[in-house]
């Protein structure tokens, strides 16, 4: 039975393609410091992490999920404290297993499917929406929360990451919609520590691979 969703995993099913299924191709590069940030983003509201001169302090061990707990034991065994830049690079380096613990979570509360996938010797899974109008609501909720129009409040951390995550276009098709959603993103001003991290990642990312 599907309970509250966090900040990573709504990301994680608006990177899924709502008619062939996978992932879009706009998150290739991004959707793992997006999940990275939004993951963290949660455990500094709940306080599990604190900041202190733009370095991640830990402060209570105990996550609430199993990705919010791979990443606190991360960084509760780490020699040496590191900013959210650092933190976000660092945890790309287990891709896998952070996409695994938000695939594993979401396919148990019943959103998506997996079909695993094979051609010659390579092995995939393909992930599927089980539930596309409940995600098309999701979206909505955040299109209305933008627009002004939604009583009920979407999470600023989720609002903070759009952008980064390059997801506008797959979440509102159309160009002129999501023009104004964009520019209204930008009007609310809600660049956080995270959210500039995972920018600052994606960009330096990039510069690598064509380097």
């Amino acid at each position: 039975m599907e309970t509250s969703l966090s900040i990573a995993e709504k990301i994680y099913l608006f990177s899924v393609h709502p008619e062939k299924g996978g992932i879009v191709a706009a998150a290739y590069n991004t959707l793992v410091p997006v999940i990275t940030g939004a993951v963290l983003f949660d455990l500094i509201v709940a306080k599990k992490l604190i900041l202190e001169e733009k370095q991640i302090i830990l402060n209570d061990k105990k996550g609430n999920a199993p990705l919010q707990e791979f990443v606190l034991e991360k960084i509760a065994i780490a020699s040496k404290p590191r900013t959210a830049l650092g933190w976000i690079h660092r945890f790309s380096w287990s891709s896998k297993k952070i996409k695994a613990f938000v695939k594993e979570s979401l396919k148990q509360k019943r959103l998506i499917r997996i079909e695993q996938r094979q051609f010659l010797f390579f092995r995939w899974d393909k992930v599927f929406l089980t539930d596309r109008v409940k995600v098309t609501g999701y979206i909505s909720d955040i299109e209305n929360q933008i627009t002004g129009s939604n009583k009920i409040g979407v999470d600023d951390g989720l609002l903070s990451l759009l952008i980064p995550s390059e997801l506008l276009k797959r979440m509102f098709p159309d160009r002129e919609k999501r023009k104004n959603i964009k520019s209204k993103l930008k009007q609310m001003q809600l660049e956080n520590v995270v959210s500039k991290a995972v920018a600052d990642v994606i960009r330096m990312n990039r510069a690598a691979a064509v380097s």
